[in-house]
């Protein structure tokens, strides 16, 4: 499920914008390349200096993203920071 994520998320028109970087995040992380995650979350806080989880997960929310999904799409983005 994963794999195919990272497929579709490189068909994206706009990959660079924050919303969608971070994305890769999760995907990576959950592929177990938690490298990979770091170095995603590090281009959004290039891209947007005050980026954050608390920050995702108030707007990622409002996304069409069905919400039972939701805690575990940030377990995901945990997974980075807590091996770090």
């Amino acid at each position: 499920m994963y794999r195919e994520a990272f497929e579709v998320l490189k068909l994206h028109p706009n990959p660079g914008i924050v919303e969608n970087r971070q994305k890769y995040v999760a995907v990576y992380a959950e592929l177990g390349d938690l490298q990979l995650a770091r170095e995603h979350w590090t281009k959004c806080l290039e891209i947007d200096p005050e980026w954050s989880a608390d920050r995702l997960s108030e707007i990622g929310t409002r996304w069409s993203f069905e919400k039972v999904f939701w805690p575990r799409y940030m377990q995901s983005i945990a997974k980075d920071f807590l091996s770090a």
